[in-house]
Parts: structure tokens; C-alpha cells; sequence
């Protein structure tokens, strides 16, 4: 069951991650487990309810564009197959871009260039 609240909570808290300094991997995980309520081992974890899973593509996706992590490189990093980060970041942009028009953010930093 498609959770819209949970989606606009992810998609604020990649906003606020993409604009803000000195980012890791760490501090992004704990930004997505603290707006969705769920934690940083579960958010890793293997589980693939749709709440888990989309928190997961969300960070997966704030990874490769706010830090420029390769796809590959997250895929090793996290112990997940390439082809799921691929997807991961194939659903959230979309969606990140229509976030981002229907609050009028005329500059985005991490989907230029």
C-alpha cells in the first residue's frame, strides 16, 4: 500500500540532504531513518515491504546524486545488486523532479550537470 505522506517526507528530506555541506553516507542514512521513522539497520536491511524498500531507494538515490557515488560503488558498498541500484535511481528521480517543479525550485544542484 503506496504511502503518499511517507513519500513527500522522503522527498523534503532529500531536498534538505541536497542542499546541505559536508554530507557522508552516514549523515544521509541517519536523515532518512529519522524522517521516516524507521531505522538505519532496517533501511539497509533485506527486507522488501514497500515502505523499507522505498526509504532504501531514496537513500540509495541521495548517495549517487548528492555525493556522486557511482552506481556500482553503492551496489558494493551496501551489498546490493547494480541492477537494484540502477532502479532505485530510475524511480526516485522522477518523482524528485516533479518534488522539485511543484515547489518552484528553479536550481536543483544535484540533477544539474
Amino acid at each position: 500500500m503506496k504511502d503518499l505522506d511517507l513519500e513527500r517526507r522522503c522527498l523534503a528530506t532529500l531536498q534538505r540532504v541536497s542542499r546541505a555541506e559536508f554530507l557522508t553516507p552516514a549523515t544521509i542514512l541517519r536523515s532518512f531513518s529519522k524522517a521516516s521513522g524507521i531505522s538505519q539497520e532496517h533501511i539497509l536491511g533485506k527486507r522488501k515491504t514497500y515502505d523499507l524498500a522505498l526509504v532504501r531507494h531514496f537513500f540509495f538515490f541521495a548517495l549517487y546524486s548528492c555525493l556522486q557515488i557511482s552506481q556500482n560503488r553503492i551496489s558494493t558498498l551496501y551489498h546490493k545488486d547494480h541492477t537494484s541500484i540502477m532502479y532505485a535511481c530510475r524511480r526516485i528521480e522522477p518523482l524528485f523532479e516533479d518534488y522539485r517543479d511543484e515547489n518552484h525550485n528553479e536550481t536543483f544542484p544535484i540533477l544539474s550537470g
